[in-house]
């Protein structure tokens, strides 16, 4: 199995950055997706 590697990074607003990963087509994982913080 591959190893996986989470980077942190912070975000002023998390709706902004949300848009800004879709436009690219990013995918964001509903596992480690809430209010606070967001996973692609």
């Amino acid at each position: 199995m591959p190893r996986q590697r989470f980077v942190n990074l912070p975000a002023k607003d998390l709706d902004r950055s949300v848009a800004l990963f879709t436009v690219p087509g990013f995918a964001f994982d509903p596992r480690f997706t809430h209010h606070d913080a967001t996973c692609t």
